[in-house]
């Protein structure tokens, strides 16, 4: 994460404006395009699972995060998981993927006519399986 610090005019006023931006860096080496290797936790919320993934699981990302350091990966993924365990009373983990949830947390399905659990999953990219 980088944070940058500026003097910004408005309305006439000079005020100091920070900005906090998660990038991506594109780097090159010799001559050729290289990308570093960036590591990603996405928190979703869900009717299912995050490892199913089902068509339009884009819409249900609530904030994604991005690191370029496995060492901040490691420590955000740790401080996110050591909160969610906080909150709720289940956890299932599958490869990169974790889902928390409690019994209380339920949504009504119209096309199913029941209450359904919400799922609050973690996914990690850029790590093996």
């Amino acid at each position: 994460m980088i944070i940058l610090l500026f003097n910004e005019r408005w309305s006439g006023a000079s005020q100091l404006i920070r900005h906090s931006i998660e990038f991506s860096i594109r780097i090159h080496i010799n001559g050729k395009a290289g990308t570093s290797k960036v590591y990603k936790i996405i928190y979703m919320k869900a009717e299912y699972e995050p490892w199913w993934k089902f068509d339009g699981w884009e819409e249900q990302i609530v904030f994604t995060k991005e690191f370029l350091s496995e060492k901040e990966f490691q420590q955000c993924l740790a401080h996110t998981l050591a909160e969610f365990r906080k909150q709720y009373k289940y956890e299932s983990k599958k490869n990169n993927y974790f889902a928390f949830w409690k019994d209380e947390e339920r949504v009504y399905c119209e096309a199913c006519e029941d209450d359904i659990q919400v799922y609050h999953g973690i996914i990690c990219e850029g790590l093996k399986e």
